[in-house]
Formats: structure tokens, C-alpha cells, sequence
């Protein structure tokens, strides 16, 4: 079973008078900081494996997905056509070729 939250150590001082406050800012801080750094070991994952596929376009529903792979795709030094699936059918009802939705570009 995977662990959820790490552990988060919480020193509460009642010497201080702000000793409580600072203690629940430290421990909200630390909770913040450990979930933004597993969202980006997450977000390298997926480029990496995206990367490895060799495609030349990932289309994915999820905007949140989409956003973490091309910032972790970007990170990397990696290329791949990154679409909304909504790009996608567009293209497709407008007759238009698979390139027009590989030239769209996160990064300009």
C-alpha cells in the first residue's frame, strides 16, 4: 500500500507566543512543498515513458495531464505534438491533416 502523505514532524513551541502559528504554517508548508515535488517526479515520469513511445503526438482529455507532460516534456529537452482531444476531432471534422494539430505548440 502506498503511503499518501510522508510523515510531517510538527514542532509546536509554548514558549513562543506565535510558537503554534508558526509550527501549522511550517507543517502546511512542508505538506505543499512534498506534493509539489511528487507532482513533478509524477509529470517526468509520464514524458519520460510519452518519450520513450517515439509518437510524434500525445492527445490526451485531461487539461491538467497535458499541462504536466509538456512543462516535464519541455524539462527533459524532449519533442512531441501535445494536443486536447478537442484539437484533434476539430482537425478531423475540418478536414484538416494531422500536421495542423502537430504544429500547435505549448512552447511557440
Amino acid at each position: 500500500m502506498s503511503q499518501l502523505l510522508p510523515p510531517v514532524a510538527v514542532d509546536a513551541r509554548a514558549a513562543q507566543p506565535d510558537g503554534d502559528a508558526e509550527a501549522i504554517a511550517a507543517a502546511v508548508m512542508g505538506l505543499a512543498m512534498s506534493h509539489l515535488v511528487r507532482v513533478r517526479l509524477l509529470g517526468d515520469r509520464k514524458a519520460r515513458d510519452v518519450l520513450a513511445t517515439g509518437a510524434d503526438l500525445l492527445v490526451t482529455a485531461n487539461p491538467g495531464c497535458l499541462m504536466q507532460v509538456a512543462a516535464a516534456v519541455h524539462r527533459a529537452g524532449g519533442v512531441i505534438g501535445l494536443a486536447h482531444t478537442v484539437q484533434v476531432l476539430d482537425a478531423s471534422i475540418r478536414g484538416l491533416p494531422a500536421q495542423s494539430v502537430l504544429h500547435s505548440s505549448f512552447w511557440g
